[in-house]
Formats: structure tokens, C-alpha cells, sequence
């Protein structure tokens, strides 16, 4: 591969973004609430989405591909996190052509971003305040995690690994 000026502005820029999401994800631990939110709960219900609970505050939404959706509530920040896994830690390769793509995909679905997760792997993700959120944007939130994990998936093909 020919590395041209294009990667040496795109890789500092790729490590510093996922950096960043992964020292933003590095909270102190605090107790875990056990009860699982009526309002999710509710909007999930409605949605007419198959879903299950997975854990506390977190539920696993059907969504027609390879991948569950996970939707999680954080309480403390009474944010509602929405991703799929779009590939797991040690399943592919990082090359600054394909990261380059990510971004991009980030850029071109509304509401939501590629992520690295903590265990290494990455998601497509949506975020929302809970008192915030409606029926109406819920919805567009899973259509939004559900497409962006698509546009993700097909630009993480080529670095797979087998």
C-alpha cells in the first residue's frame, strides 16, 4: 500500500478519536441500580420491536440481521444508549483506509457514531437524554443504529479476519 499524505492526516486523527471514546468511558464505578426503567420499558413495548431483558436496565431489541440491538439506560446520567456490535475485539484489522470509512459512516447517519466499545470491539451507537425522548425518536434511533450498523459492516468487510 501506497501511503500517501491522506494517511499520515488520517491516522493521527483516528487514534485520537478513539482514544477519547475510550477515556470518556473510563467512569469510577458506581453501584448498579437493579430495577429496569417503565419507561423504557414502555417505548419499547410500543416500538413493536421483539425484545428481551438482557440485564439490569438493559435490553436486547430483535432487529432482522446477524447482530442484536442492545438498548441500556444509565440512570445516573438518565441517557439511553442504543448499539450493535459491528465487529468484535481480535476480528479485524485496523488499516487507515478502513477506519477512514468508519468515520465516514459516522458522518453520514444521523443520530448515531462508530465507537471502540471497552472490550475492544467496535459498535455503531445512538444516544439519548431519556426525559427527552419520545415514541417518535426512539424509533428513528433504532432505524438510525440499524442502518449505521449496515453502512458499518459493509466498509468492515475488507479487513476482517477469517
Amino acid at each position: 500500500m501506497k501511503l500517501t499524505i491522506r494517511h499520515f492526516l488520517i491516522i493521527p486523527v483516528v487514534i485520537l478519536l478513539f482514544g477519547m471514546s475510550t477515556l470518556a468511558q473510563k467512569k469510577p464505578a458506581k453501584p448498579a441500580v437493579k430495577s429496569d426503567n417503565p419507561k423504557v420499558t414502555a417505548l419499547l413495548k410500543r416500538s413493536g420491536y421483539g425484545h428481551t431483558i438482557f440485564g439490569d436496565n438493559v435490553w436486547t431489541v430483535e432487529s432482522g440481521v446477524a447482530a442484536p440491538i442492545l438498548v441500556s439506560y444509565v440512570p445516573e446520567e438518565d441517557i439511553i444508549l442504543i448499539f450493535m456490535t459491528v465487529a468484535e475485539k481480535g476480528k479485524f484489522r485496523v488499516t487507515a483506509d478502513a477506519m477512514a470509512d468508519l468515520l465516514k459512516v459516522s458522518g453520514e447517519v444521523l443520530y448515531g457514531k462508530v465507537a471502540w466499545h471497552e472490550d475492544g470491539s467496535i459498535i455503531f451507537r445512538a444516544e439519548w437524554k431519556l426525559k427527552q425522548l419520545d415514541q417518535q425518536t426512539f424509533e428513528v434511533l433504532l432505524v438510525a443504529v440499524l442502518d449505521g450498523y449496515k453502512q458499518a459492516t459493509e466498509k468492515m468487510t475488507p479487513i476482517l479476519v477469517k
